[in-house]
């Protein structure tokens, strides 16, 4: 996954990635759910299934951006752990991939989504309400429509019901004059109640107040944050740990067992307190390999 992270180009044309292998040539609908998944939820998983199954997509894929527009890309689970997790639950579902893109606006991520696979698709995003009302909104580009023709030449939305904003809201929105020419390019889809209110926000907060809510998440995802004690301090030590495995590239995959090193630094022993020290910011990769060499 860091690897992958890696190869993208930053600053070059909107393009994209996929995590897994290229799925088969004959998608004809592409359902794409585009979002920062910190942590995947349940809400996620249920608007792909509800989607596929009500506009007869072929196949989804789940999106992640390095440009996560109104989110704070640092917080909460490192970028590689919620591609594995995605991975991972796209695997389960069988019908779903995993991407990664340059770009964090809707417009620039379906040009990227064409320069992964061509014309033969047609492109639907799924999207809530509240991500809707961001997509027309003004505020976030330097030429409005320009951007939005764009996108709806190359791509159309699936606007899922959000908290008690509904299909009504959405016509209301649509019929706005500065919105009306878009309007045939957006459909609505009905969410059950008890996922209309899921935020990845209010579910990192219970969990940093020691509260994991029950049944918001996939239980491979539950599992990954109650073993790694994401959103809660001791996280943050295996972030850095990874980033300097990562600098020592293939040696730190060979000779550093992930799951020992993290409970060594946790522990109140002279070389627990010695790794700690070392995972202070920055990271000395050097320094890493040769504690972890003594070891």
């Amino acid at each position: 996954m860091h690897e992958t992270v890696e190869e993208l180009d930053h600053q070059g044309s909107p393009h994209a990635l996929l995590i897994d292998p290229r799925p088969d040539t004959g998608i004809k609908r592409l359902g794409i759910l585009s979002g920062s998944f910190n942590p995947p939820t349940e809400a996620h998983i249920e608007l792909a299934v509800r989607a596929r199954e009500s506009y007869r997509l072929d196949r989804v894929f789940f999106l992640i951006s390095r440009v996560t527009i109104d989110k704070e890309e640092s917080e909460g689970l490192a970028l590689e752990d919620r591609l594995l997790l995605l991975s991972r639950l796209a695997g389960e579902l069988g019908w779903a991939s995993v991407a990664i893109t340059n770009r964090g606006l809707y417009y620039e991520q379906a040009l990227a989504i064409r320069s992964l696979m061509g014309r033969q698709a047609r492109i639907f995003f799924l999207v809530g309400m509240d991500k809707v009302a961001q997509i027309l909104d003004p505020r976030y580009y330097q030429n409005r429509d320009q951007a939005l023709v764009v996108l709806f030449i190359e791509a159309q939305l699936i606007v899922a019901s959000r908290g008690d904003r509904g299909e009504a809201d959405l016509r209301e929105l649509l019929q706005r004059e500065e919105n009306q020419n878009y309007a045939d390019r957006v459909y609505f889809l009905t969410m059950p109640a008890e996922t209309r209110e899921l935020a990845s926000s209010a579910i990192r907060a219970a969990i940093a107040r020691g509260e994991p809510p029950a049944g918001q998440l996939p239980e491979m995802v539950a599992t990954f944050i109650s073993e790694t004690g994401a959103f809660r301090p001791t996280y943050e030590t295996r972030r850095r740990l990874l980033e300097g495995l990562y600098a020592l590239g293939e040696w730190g995959k060979d000779r550093a067992d992930l799951r020992k090193v993290v409970a060594l630094a946790g522990e109140e022993t002279e070389r627990g307190r010695r790794l700690r020290a070392i995972l202070s910011s920055p990271v000395s990769s050097m320094e890493l390999k040769d504690f972890l060499g003594a070891l």
